[in-house]
């Protein structure tokens, strides 16, 4: 019974200090400082980075990346490579892209607009990747899509023929380099703003569709600004129009269809993406790099000697881009077949 009391009183006072504030538990420790993530250990000294081009060696996208190439080496010191992977209008190295290549930088593929857009809106591609299956890292180049026509046609400006083709629909013949190509989709874009109905003509690449309008099988043709330089400065061909919203370096005397009153702006983008799931410190990473090494004179005055204007875009700028130029291109999907 003494035991008892005894241990009763213990904790009667212990009770007590706890209520009075004497016995209180120990003050928790100060916050530390957070401490900064660690820098991203990229790229590793002495491993490759690969620029998947899904195009045939020699074209004008192939020139750009390896002219990046180079530029790339030097500023991210790591050796860059461009592999060609030519196939389906690009969706056999943009397959390989999305589905064999890792997402930790060291594997780039050129995205080039509007092909690989509709490459997986197209359902009879059954591609195999989407949007959301890239991470654009950065925009490299923007060529203008144009419309021209031979030296000796009637059509001495835009609205000449497009008056023409709405004077008599499906009569005036319009080549492209094929069908839902950048310049099939500029021409659907005139006809929308327009009124008027072209006779399309779809032929197997731009050389083709240039050698056709030379040879007087056409009326005019849709193309880009740097694949009908030559025949421009051979005095062969008129060009009508650049879809752009100013007027180009490369064709300083050839108005916009906008300023003629056609409000359409399309053309060929070229950039690098990567697959999904890259880390956004490797993105930002690439996207400085690529953009250190557009700014070298070497690669301007290249490009600029194959007709190529550089435009550069951050991965945030060239995503936005991305998304707004599909919702240009789904409305058309339908009027493209």
């Amino acid at each position: 019974m003494k035991r008892i009391s005894i241990a009763l009183v213990v904790v009667l006072v212990v009770m007590c200090l706890g209520t009075t504030g004497y016995a209180q538990a120990p003050p928790a420790p100060a916050p530390t400082k957070p401490t900064a993530a660690p820098k991203v250990d990229f790229p590793t000294k002495g491993k490759t980075i690969t620029l998947i081009v899904p195009w045939a060696p020699g074209g004008a996208a192939d020139v750009g990346a390896r002219l990046l190439a180079d530029g790339l080496e030097k500023a991210l010191k790591v050796p860059v490579r461009v592999v060609n992977m030519a196939g389906a209008s690009g969706q056999v190295g943009l397959s390989e892209l999305v589905i064999r290549s890792k997402p930790d930088g060291y594997t780039l593929g050129l995205t080039i607009f509007a092909s690989t857009i509709t490459t997986y809106l197209d359902p009879v591609r059954k591609a195999v990747f989407t949007r959301d299956s890239f991470v654009p890292v950065a925009l490299q180049v923007s060529d203008p899509a144009v419309v021209c026509v031979n030296v000796d046609s009637p059509h001495k400006n835009l609205k000449d023929l497009v008056d023409a083709a709405k004077a008599k629909p499906w009569t005036v013949g319009t080549g492209t380099g094929g069908l839902m190509t950048t310049e099939h989709l500029a021409l659907l874009q005139l006809e929308q703003v327009s009124g008027a109905k072209f006779n399309p003509v779809h032929l197997n690449g731009s050389a083709q569709a240039m050698t056709t309008l030379l040879g007087g099988h056409v009326d005019a043709i849709g193309s880009l600004v740097s694949q009908v330089l030559g025949p421009f400065k051979a005095r062969q061909i008129r060009v009508l129009a650049v879809f752009d919203r100013e007027q180009s370096k490369f064709l300083p005397a050839v108005p916009t269809a906008e300023s003629q009153g056609f409000m359409v702006h399309a053309g060929a983008f070229r950039g690098f993406s990567a697959p999904a799931g890259t880390p956004k410190e490797i993105v930002e990473i690439l996207s400085a790099g690529i953009r250190k090494a557009m700014e070298s004179e070497q690669m301007k005055r290249k490009m600029e000697e194959s007709g190529q204007g550089l435009r550069f875009m951050d991965a945030a700028q060239y995503t936005a881009l991305w998304a707004k130029t599909e919702a240009q291109i789904k409305p058309l999907m339908s009027l493209a077949k």
